[in-house]
């Protein structure tokens, strides 16, 4: 196994620089980070730092970093390579970053190749330098790992593509038959929708009606104790970039199993919304389908461009085994709890293009 994966992007998609980075994540995390709620898996973005930076940092602030914690999953999806039914892992030992070098867990890289060489491979090395959904959440790994003075944590990077159900099943077996659940925190790199020319994808709900139909709701003339303007608004047309921002909503609906909070609501410009949240869980119970069954029939029927989807899948798969959530000390219904959104620009016609990064972490 090659030693040293250098930081392919710092300088570019981030500063190169020690001091740099340090000052800007200080800056952002002026508050004691010992009060914020934490959690063994966040979801955090992977664009440049000057685009993302504050939903990166927001998610990281949540992520459970302890005394206990061995080994840091950072799982993300490849924009370098195609592969199906395949999990991508390091070819290196160490990775770079301008804070100091992360230890890769190479030992259980090793056992993985061994327990299934069909189902985990060694990533192409040109391939994984060139990768940046990995590399923009190791500097932020490397100063908490420093701030909390724990040396002795390494990280299991991990590239993941289309699955069949099956094989994603058998994927997670296989890793936590390796590396023990308590031990292990998990930083999926996720943005989410990528709209406009640059993308070539134009897709948007005209309504929020439309959003509740794809989700399966009955329109709102049908749910109790609606007044008639709470029904004229949910049928009202929407400009442009509100319409995209329904494309993230209804991932995020899905993601949080309809418990998404006001703060989100209003963080997203969406404060009129916020008033179904309480028919929209209502309506919840009357859904057959799994959250795993849920979120895939929405990516379907949407075509969505979340950057990140099967990450997204892995975790929520994770949460369907029982004994996992035990060990993650999740609640008995946990779901994803969003809490910081933004979106790289407003789009007013189609020759604009937006991609958006969420922050938020599983309770």
């Amino acid at each position: 196994m090659s030693n040293l994966r250098k930081a392919s992007h710092a300088g570019t998609w981030y500063k190169n620089s020690r001091e740099g980075l340090i000052q800007d994540f200080d800056q952002i995390f002026n508050y004691d980070l010992t009060k914020t709620e934490k959690s063994k898996i966040i979801v955090s973005p992977h664009a440049g730092y000057s685009y993302s930076l504050s939903q990166i940092l927001t998610s990281f602030s949540h992520l459970s970093l302890t005394e206990e914690t061995e080994t840091v999953i950072v799982i993300g999806p490849s924009h370098t390579q195609f592969f199906e039914n395949q999990i991508k892992l390091s070819q290196f030992s160490t990775l770079q970053t301008p804070l100091g070098a992360l230890v890769v867990d190479v030992n259980a890289i090793d056992t993985l190749l061994k327990k299934n060489s069909d189902l985990f491979k060694k990533t192409d090395m040109m391939m994984e330098l060139k990768e940046h959904s990995l590399e923009m959440q190791y500097p932020v790994l490397k100063y908490l790992l420093d701030k909390y003075n724990l040396v002795n944590v390494k990280v299991l990077p991990i590239s993941i593509a289309h699955f069949d159900v099956k094989e994603i099943k058998q994927l997670i077996s296989t890793i936590f038959s390796v590396i023990n659940p308590k031990t292990v925190s998990i930083v999926v790199s996720c943005d989410f929708t990528h709209w406009g020319g640059h993308f070539e994808y134009y897709n948007t709900f005209s309504s929020f009606v439309d959003l509740m139909k794809t989700l399966k709701y009955k329109e709102p003339f049908e749910i109790e104790n609606c007044y008639d303007e709470e029904i004229e608004e949910a049928h009202q047309n929407l400009d442009l970039d509100t319409s995209v921002k329904l494309l993230d909503l209804g991932a995020m609906l899905i993601l949080s199993n309809y418990r998404l909070n006001k703060q989100m609501y209003d963080i997203m410009k969406l404060e009129k919304l916020d008033s179904w949240s309480s028919s929209l869980q209502e309506f919840k119970q009357k859904i057959p389908e799994s959250q795993v069954e849920m979120f895939m029939e929405y990516l379907d029927e949407t075509e969505a461009t979340i950057c990140g989807k099967w990450p997204l899948l892995f975790t929520l798969f994770l949460l369907e085994n029982s004994d996992l959530v035990k060990h993650f000390g999740f609640s008995e219904s946990p779901a994803y709890k969003f809490v910081d959104y933004k979106k790289s620009s407003i789009v007013e016609d189609k020759d604009d293009s937006s991609v958006t990064y969420v922050s938020g972490y599983i309770v």
